[in-house]
């Protein structure tokens, strides 16, 4: 008769439900950092693989066809490559900055993408002459800012810290 009085145990108690709210809390500061970076990474991984790519079938077309292609649409009208686009543009199906004849010519076959942290005008177009200072591989001054690309004389080109 008493037993119907008797209260049973029917969930978590303050102390257990604060304690699984400290433990999510700890750990989304570990993860928001690493997720707010993971999307310029990608970015970053993208240009490099893909102006790689240009470099590498610019050298293949030269050795078939005894010439350089003047353009990035060359290599994609003769099917050497496929589209490739600069993540980093503000402007849809701008393509990656490329060496011009002259450089070609002298040996350097470079695709450069404007990278991460352009700001400004700039970042609509595409980068039309090899930067000074990029013959160490970094670009940018130590933050995630700067060009990304592949050379054929320096290999990868791209921001320290990213």
């Amino acid at each position: 008769m008493f037993g119907r009085f008797r209260k049973e145990p029917g969930g978590f108690s303050l102390i257990e439900l604060l304690i699984v709210m400290a433990i999510i809390a700890i750990l989304a500061a570990i993860a928001i950092p690493n997720l707010l970076t993971a999307q310029t990474k990608a970015k970053v991984s993208k240009a490099l693989a893909e102006s790689k790519l240009i470099v590498t079938q610019t050298q293949l077309y030269n050795a078939d066809k005894n010439a350089y292609p003047t353009n990035v649409d060359t290599l994609r009208s003769t099917n050497y490559i496929s589209k490739t686009v600069d993540p980093f543009t503000t402007t849809t199906g701008t393509n990656y900055g490329y060496s011009p004849v002259a450089d070609m010519n002298g040996g350097h076959v470079w695709a450069l993408s404007v990278g991460p942290g352009c700001t400004g005008g700039g970042c609509g177009t595409a980068i039309s002459s090899f930067p000074a200072g990029l013959d160490d591989g970094i670009s940018g001054s130590g933050t995630c800012a700067g060009e990304v690309g592949w050379s054929s004389s320096y290999g990868a080109i791209q921001p320290s810290q990213c």
